[in-house]
């Protein structure tokens, strides 16, 4: 019996910021798009995701490294978070599923990104309950961030297989199967609704 609904921020209720914000940010600074995709994606990201180092530290370092002003390097930080949109009909299926379901946040995301989007969208007053990897130590390319969702599961009286895990990315099926969790691989808010309605009726 399915009870909770577990959902991705970016790329599946949010737009993927990054892949949008790139061009942008090439066009402003004049770098190329590989070195702008290394230092959005790259290890510095990783540890500014996992809660490894500051805003301050990760701001520091890309404003040297591009070699931009204090208001040139708020601009960017501006830019890729508002970069992030709600993804169509995504907040109505939430809505709609919260009435049967615990709604629950996984998400590599970033603490100061989270809170931008919360500010402007409310999103935090949309779910039950949240794992970031700022607050794992951990991001989704790691079996560590799903055995800690796992444990924040079974403290909430939720097992694996009674959730449903709604991702973009497919790579990821592949660390939750050994944990029972099944899998939505999110394309629109009208295919994973009835991607979700099918599993739910299995």
């Amino acid at each position: 019996m399915i009870k909770a609904i577990i959902v991705d921020m970016g790329g599946v209720y949010f737009s993927n910021g990054t892949e949008l914000v790139l061009d942008k940010i090439c066009r402003i600074t004049k770098r190329p798009k590989k070195e702008i995709f290394r230092m959005l994606r790259g290890q510095k990201s990783s540890l500014f995701h996992t809660g490894r180092i500051t805003p301050k530290e990760f701001w520091g370092w890309f404003a040297k490294s591009l070699e931009l002003s204090k208001a040139e390097t708020a601009r960017m930080r501006n830019l890729w978070y508002s970069s992030y949109r709600p993804t169509p009909g995504m907040n109505a299926l939430v809505a709609k599923l919260r009435k049967k379901y615990k709604m629950i946040v996984f998400s590599g995301n970033i603490e100061e990104r989270v809170k931008f989007l919360d500010r402007k969208y409310g999103i935090c007053r949309n779910f039950d309950d949240f794992v970031w990897s700022y607050d794992a130590g951990s991001n989704k390319d790691s079996l560590d961030f799903y055995k800690y969702l796992v444990k924040k599961l079974k403290k909430l009286g939720f097992a694996p297989d009674e959730c449903i895990m709604l991702d973009d990315q497919n790579v990821f099926i592949k660390l939750l199967r050994p944990f029972g969790f099944k899998f939505v691989l999110f394309k629109n808010a009208k295919q994973a609704d009835s991607d979700i309605k099918r599993i739910i009726k299995s």
